[in-house]
């Protein structure tokens, strides 16, 4: 406020005019200065005069917006004169109003979310009092909070540390506003006040649910329904409903609900993954790639994802399974050793489980067949039979998986080999055996051949006979009708004939593409009948006797039967006394006991009549004539019948049938069935070792051979069943790898016929399984006796660039690498070595290595795979490194494989800690209040988990007070502008290392000066005048007199100093 005053003076001195000695004066007074208070003036309101007796006078006051102006006329005693001057009162504030808020609410809510360096609050007050009275500075009281900073001039609060609603959910900040007047002068009123503020932290929904989660590796398809797969700890940070999970859900990855959530209890954080459905592996043989997403309860909600892979290990829960045709069909004269069909399953399972192996567990009662167990080719292994009986082969073949011991699962399959007949037997004649009576009528049948032929279907089991020889030649008296009847061709003799015919008979069917014979030795054995008579040897007998004999025996009586049969004799006449008795088997004729009573004195002569008899027919009579005289002794004569001589006869015509039959079985006549050629392989190449590609399809050829008779000189080509060969792989087939294949054009009636048969693929090779195969070839004939002739080949498998690259680890497969490689790691040895196998061979398992993309701070050698490091790395430029490292073989085409390598590159204590700016410079004014904001120093530490912490480095840190952890800078004591215009002084920033590492700003705070000298001293004095004498005589420094002022201002604006004007 300004007062103008305009001062009159009345002078009483004639004739002079004086004036003020200022036209404007300026004065002050504060505005609570009492009544007959003197205003300040810098310089006195006076006029030059010798009198004493001026008055001053307002004569004139105006007031211009709260102005006055006053006129002071001053009276003199003689005269009066008047002069005026401006006088401008300065009416000035004094600092007796407080500050006061103008917020209307003092509670804040705030998110703990809320960035550090965030203004939450801005503190407005205002102060009715005006200049520096009226100027406010805000501090914070509480001096033991670090949580915020405050704008001592703005009043901003600053957070500057992160906030915790679990730990501080409710923060009071007392604020204190004190303005810029002086506090001490007398009747000063209290000029701050305070208030405190309420920081209520609100958890604002910041974090979706965290998802931490234990689980089995995998789980077992068809596991138990129920049974828990993984737990699940779902929490969130945020507090309240923020931090309640509302929901776990599977989203995607399961579109049959085979799994279902389900919490451990009402309030748990675990959540348990179950399994709702039984799983199978065959419906999802990669697995169940899940999508889980957990709700919190927040509004809006917050969700947050986690994939889970459920790997579902296969169960043997699947038999293999047969899917081919289950009937085959085969030539029984196919040669050991030929492939016959091959038996396939499949498993869907999978590893082990699916692996099957093969076995032929019934049907196979004569180890007729071999089976390769690993492919399923079933072999010929001996002779197969079309007969009647054996026409068709079921085999019972079982498909068992590789599983464990006791969870191996087992399928049977019936297959039916069906054994097409070929004409591979000859007849087999079963009796050839006759006899035959004597008597048998010529041109009748006696009998017939029997024979057998194995091959079962009409043409070739059909047989026809025929004798063999000429049977004129040999004046043979039997002959075998084509359908093997027998019958005597002349009249049959015992007696004059052998007793046992062999005949050769030719037994043939009529079988294609040629017919099979045997010869067979038919015997016919000739049976006597008795159709001969008994033939007596003498035909008469004259035996002279005396009468005195005794009965004793007169002679033997022989009789022969043609057919050999035993004869008998007897009396038949002229014995009627029973005088002479005959003894019936030997035929000794004698006198009968009788003769001894019997007396004869006169010549007596008896005619007895003798016979023979068999069964059947009687001997003409032999006529005894006995003469009793009596002459002494006896004597026999007899005649003979001829009898010798038909016998002679008879003998001689049967040696003569004899020799006959004895030439004829000694002919010479081309018998059947005659195998003299051996069989023999020729390849056309003249050599013994073959190449293959291992990836050859199946059924391409590898080599070709001819098989052929092998003629001698002088010799002739087989016929029939003895010039057809065939051939097999005899050895070194065990894995079912080759077959062989016949050129069916070749006509076995040609001379010499030449087959040709090529080798070819049966089954897939693979030549890291074996690259070599030794086989032996074996051609057969197939007549008796047979033939066969052998030779080794060599098949080498060669290989083709079929198998990639496979990088591993550990002997184990590998396509990614983790690598932590510290950042002060020197680009000098290798970080690491690729190693990789290729099963392949020569240039195909030959490896080079190289970056799939160009990486500046890494390379490999292309030979060794040695990963190195060509640059130094920086993990506070780049913290990882992901390439991919690529494989190349040298085969053609080249295969490639990649494996991914992951470097970390992990933190070393290279960077010391880097200030926003290395130089702080600020003013800050002398009345800055105790506790006030001066500046925040910030630096940031490039290095992993390093915490930055602060202290004052040199200089005048005296007053100031540094918060270590948020760089905060607060005024710890009063400025003085006058005893210091400047503090200089270092903040050291230092990290957390074990060593660490540091560095400094400067900060320069500049104290500027604030006007305190408010107040002009006062005299203490009652007057305005002090009255003083001194003698003239005083030296100079004479105390004259003491004055006494006094100065309402602080520190040096109170002191005071006089000085004569």
């Amino acid at each position: 406020m300004f007062v103008f005053i305009v001062l009159s003076t009345l002078l009483f001195i004639p004739s002079l005019s004086y004036d003020f000695s200022q036209p404007i004066y300026h004065l002050k007074i504060q505005e609570n200065a009492g009544p007959k208070t003197y205003c300040e003036s810098d310089r006195k309101i006076f006029i030059q005069t010798l009198e004493d007796d001026v008055d001053f006078k307002l004569v004139e006051e105006e007031v211009h917006g709260g102005s006055e102006i006053f006129k002071a006329i001053i009276r003199s005693q003689h005269q009066e004169t008047i002069t005026t001057a401006k006088i401008v009162i300065t009416v000035e504030d004094v600092d007796d109003h407080p500050p006061y808020f103008l917020n209307p609410s003092f509670e804040v809510n705030i998110f703990e979310s809320t960035p550090v360096g965030t203004t939450l609050f801005t503190v407005s007050a205002v102060d009715s009092d005006q200049g520096r009275n009226g100027d406010l500075y805000y501090t914070i009281v509480d001096k033991n909070q670090n949580q915020f900073f405050i704008d001592s001039h703005s009043g901003d609060i600053v957070l500057v540390r992160p906030l915790s609603f679990n730990k501080n959910p409710l923060i009071h900040l007392t604020v204190l506003i004190d303005d810029r007047g002086q506090k001490n002068y007398p009747g000063a009123s209290h000029t701050s006040s305070s208030h405190t503020l309420i920081f209520r932290v609100q958890q604002n929904n910041t974090e979706g649910p965290i998802i931490t989660l234990t689980h089995l590796p995998a789980v077992i398809e068809q596991g138990l329904q129920g049974s828990i797969y993984a737990i699940l700890k779902i929490f969130d940070n945020d507090k309240g409903k923020n931090g309640e999970i509302k929901s776990v859900k599977i989203v995607a990855g399961d579109p049959l609900l085979h799994f279902v959530f389900e919490r451990s209890d009402k309030d748990s954080v675990l959540w348990n993954l179950k399994i709702a459905r039984s799983l199978d592996r065959e419906d999802m043989p990669d697995g169940y790639n899940l999508t889980i997403v957990a709700s919190d309860n927040g509004n809006p909600s917050k969700e947050s994802s986690y994939n889970l892979l459920v790997h579902v290990i296969d169960t043997n829960d699947n038999k293999p399974v047969f899917f081919q045709d289950l009937i085959h069909e085969c030539s029984e004269i196919l040669p050991p050793l030929t492939p016959l069909f091959q038996a396939q399953a499949k498993d869907r399972d999978i590893g082990k489980n699916s692996e099957i192996r093969y076995e032929i567990v019934s049907g196979d009662w004569n180890n007729e067949f071999w089976m390769n167990s690993v492919n399923g080719w079933v072999f010929k292994a001996s002779h197969l039979s079309s007969s009647a009986l054996s026409s068709k082969y079921y085999l019972n073949i079982s498909a068992t998986d590789q599983a464990n011991f006791g969870s191996q699962q087992t399928e049977f399959a019936k297959y039916t080999l069906l054994v097409t007949d070929e004409n591979n037997h000859a007849p087999v004649t079963t009796k050839t055996s006759f006899a035959v009576d004597e008597d048998v009528v010529v041109g009748s049948i006696f009998g017939s051949l029997s024979s057998g032929d194995l091959d079962r279907s009409l043409d070739n089991s059909m047989v026809t006979y025929k004798t063999i020889g000429n049977f004129k030649e040999f004046n043979l008296p039997f002959f075998v009708f084509p359908n093997g009847s027998l019958t005597a061709l002349r009249k049959i003799d015992v007696e004059t004939m052998p007793t046992l015919y062999e005949i050769f008979v030719r037994v043939e069917d009529k079988g294609i593409p040629f017919s099979r014979s045997s010869d067979n030795v038919i015997s016919i054995q000739l049976f006597d009948v008795n159709d001969e008579v008994p033939l007596m040897r003498k035909s008469t007998c004259r035996v002279q006797i005396s009468f005195d004999i005794e009965a004793k025996r007169l002679l033997r009586v022989e009789a022969v039967d043609p057919d050999g049969k035993p004869v008998k004799y007897k009396i038949i006449a002229g014995n009627d006394d029973k005088l002479f008795e005959i003894n019936s088997i030997t035929g000794d004729f004698s006198l009968s006991p009788k003769w001894n009573n019997y007396h004869l004195s006169e010549i007596t002569k008896f005619k007895i009549s003798v016979v023979a008899e068999d069964s059947k027919f009687q001997s003409e009579p032999l006529l005894i004539e006995v003469v009793v005289n009596s002459e002494i002794g006896s004597s026999v004569d007899c005649e003979e019948s001829g009898a010798d001589l038909v016998i002679e006869k008879m003998k001689k015509q049967k040696q003569n049938e004899t020799d006959l039959l004895n030439k004829y079985r000694l002919s010479d006549f081309k018998r059947c069935c005659e195998n003299n050629n051996k069989p023999r392989i020729e390849i056309a190449e003249k050599r013994d070792t073959f190449e293959v590609n291992e990836n050859v399809a199946v059924g391409t050829t590898i080599f070709s051979f001819h098989m052929s008779e092998y003629i001698p000189s002088g010799g002739e080509m087989d016929k029939g069943f003895a010039s057809m060969l065939t051939a097999s792989i005899t050895k070194g087939n065990e894995d079912a790898c080759f077959n062989l294949s016949f050129d069916n054009s070749v006509t076995f009636t040609d001379p010499n016929p030449t087959t040709l048969v090529d080798v070819k693929v049966l089954s897939p090779l693979d030549r890291e399984n074996k690259d070599l195969y030794s086989l032996t070839l074996t051609a057969y004939d197939l007549s008796p006796p047979y033939h066969n002739y052998s030779i080794e080949v060599f098949v080498k498998v060669l290989d083709e660039n079929d198998n990639y690259p496979m990088f591993i680890f550990s002997n184990m497969q590998q396509k990614s690498y983790l690598l932590d490689i510290k950042e002060n790691y020197l680009p000098t040895d290798p970080v690491l070595q690729v190693k990789t196998l290729d099963l392949d061979s020569d240039e195909n398992a030959r490896v080079s290595y190289k970056l799939a993309v160009y990486n500046e701070f890494f390379s490999i050698e292309e030979s060794t795979g040695h990963l190195r490091l060509v640059k130094q790395l920086d993990r506070e430029q780049q913290q990882s490194h992901v390439f991919k490292v690529e494989a190349s073989d040298h085969g053609s085409p080249s295969l490639k494989s990649h494996a991914v390598v992951n470097v970390t590159v992990t933190d070393v204590n290279d960077n010391a800690p880097e200030f926003y700016s290395s130089f702080y410079k600020l003013r800050v004014p002398e009345d800055y209040p105790e506790g006030a904001f001066i500046v925040q120093v910030k630096a940031n530490d490039a290095d992993v988990a390093n915490e930055v912490t602060y202290s004052f480095g040199f200089g005048d840190h005296h007053m100031l007070k540094l918060d270590s952890e948020t760089g905060v800078i607060l005024l710890s004591k009063s400025l003085d502008y006058e005893s210091q215009k400047v503090l200089n002084l270092s903040v050291i920033a230092r990290d957390s290392a074990a060593e660490p590492l540091s560095s400094s700003a400067n900060v320069v705070i500049e104290i500027t000066d604030v006007d305190e000298n408010v107040y002009a001293p006062e005299f203490q004095n009652e007057s305005q005048y002090v009255l003083a004498s001194v003698a003239e005589n005083q030296p100079v420094g004479h105390l004259v007199t003491r004055v006494f002022a006094v100065d309402y201002d602080r520190g040096v604006d109170t002191v005071t100093s006089d000085m004569l004007l």
